[in-house]
Parts: C-alpha cells; sequence; structure tokens
C-alpha cells in the first residue's frame, strides 16, 4: 500500500515539474546516452544453514536518452531513462556452484540540476538530486510482487553545448529499497545503491 502510494505521489510530482519547467524552459536537449550500470548491493540475503548465500543483480551495458531542461544559465532538470541485460547471480556462502539467472533492468530518474559555473557554449560542471525508478524484470522475476522500486537519485557530471548539438559525461546514484522473495524464507526490504556512469550525446534548441 505504501508503496503504490509513493508510485502515485512520485508519477503527480514528475508530472507537475515536467508541465511548469517545460511553460519556463529557456531551452532544451534531447540526448541518446550509452554508460555501465553497477548494482552494489546485495539484493537478497539467506543465513539458513545449508542454503546460506546472497542474491545479486549483474552489471551491464546501459543505454537510453535523456531530455534536458534549461529553466536558466544554471537551473534546469533533467529526465532519463535506460535498460540493460542483467542475471541475478545467487553465490553461496560455502563452497558449491553459482547459479544466474536472466534478468533485465530498466531504470530512471527526474532530477533538478544545478550548474556549478555559467552556461554557454563551454563545459559547464552540475549537480543533481531527485527522483529514481528501478524495474526488475525477465526470467529471475517472474511472480515476484515488489520488482519495481522508487527512491532518491544523486549525480554529478559536465555538460557541453556546440551550437545546436549537446554533450554530457556524468554519475548518478539510484538509492531505494528492493525486496526479493524467496521459498521458505519471510520478505526483507535491501536498501540498494545502483551506479551509472554515463555518456551521451545529442541536439539542443534555445539557450
Amino acid at each position: 500500500m505504501q508503496q503504490m502510494l509513493l508510485r502515485r505521489l512520485g508519477t503527480l510530482v514528475c508530472l507537475l515539474a515536467l508541465v511548469s519547467s517545460s511553460a519556463m524552459a529557456q531551452g532544451a536537449s534531447v540526448e541518446m546516452f550509452m554508460g555501465q550500470y553497477t548494482p552494489t548491493q546485495d539484493l537478497f540475503q539467506v543465513t539458513r544453514a545449508g542454503s546460506a548465500g546472497t542474491y545479486r543483480l549483474e552489471g551491464g551495458s546501459s543505454r537510453g536518452g535523456t531530455v534536458a531542461l534549461n529553466l536558466n544559465s544554471r537551473v534546469g532538470l533533467r529526465v532519463s531513462g535506460g535498460e540493460f541485460e542483467s542475471a541475478l547471480k545467487f553465490t553461496p556462502a560455502a563452497a558449491g556452484s553459482i547459479t544466474t539467472i536472466p534478468a533485465d533492468v530498466r531504470h530512471g530518474s527526474v532530477q533538478a540540476t544545478l550548474g556549478l559555473t555559467p552556461g554557454g557554449e563551454s563545459a559547464q560542471p552540475y549537480i543533481s538530486v531527485g527522483m529514481s525508478y528501478a524495474s526488475r524484470r525477465g526470467e529471475a522475476f517472474v511472480g515476484q510482487p515488489n520488482a519495481s522500486s522508487y527512491g532518491m537519485a544523486l549525480g554529478a557530471g559536465v555538460k557541453l553545448r556546440l551550437s545546436a548539438f549537446a554533450f554530457s559525461v556524468g554519475a548518478e546514484v539510484l538509492d531505494y529499497s528492493a525486496s526479493y522473495l524467496v521459498a521458505g524464507r519471510p520478505p526483507r526490504d535491501f536498501i540498494q545503491r545502483d551506479i551509472l556512469l554515463r555518456v551521451g550525446a545529442g541536439l539542443a534548441v534555445g539557450r
């Protein structure tokens, strides 16, 4: 119930931010990006004797897109989304075979950005904060009731505008809570901190 309420509230906030930002935007850019997405935390831990071990999603090469709105020379809004093929890996605590199950992850974020220097046709470093989204799919998550999560996103990077072309390089941390149901074990949430390193290029209009 709380997760559903958070999803609806987050969606409403994002829509309101997009509508208001679009009306005030002085410029915009659309980029395609490529990057490396790396989950850094276990999705589930089993401590029962004889089957102890950890479940963790493997990282992979992510592809996606970003829409950025410039509200002024420093403040803006970035909306991004991507997807990559992954696998859920079970690593036993004692000697034993490691097993993997195919999966894929869709991820995204809506973040307010603050440029650390004035904008223009030069490189501008920025920091960002906002809301993150991660959806775990594929064979590994068939029948899982809580395969999507919302949380916080933090980022930093450098963006560059050259005439009608936009370029960026950056890093994002997606922080959220997730659970994975294992037969015979009570459900438990684990904090996830996924890292996305990306490089993007696209087109820009306005200032």
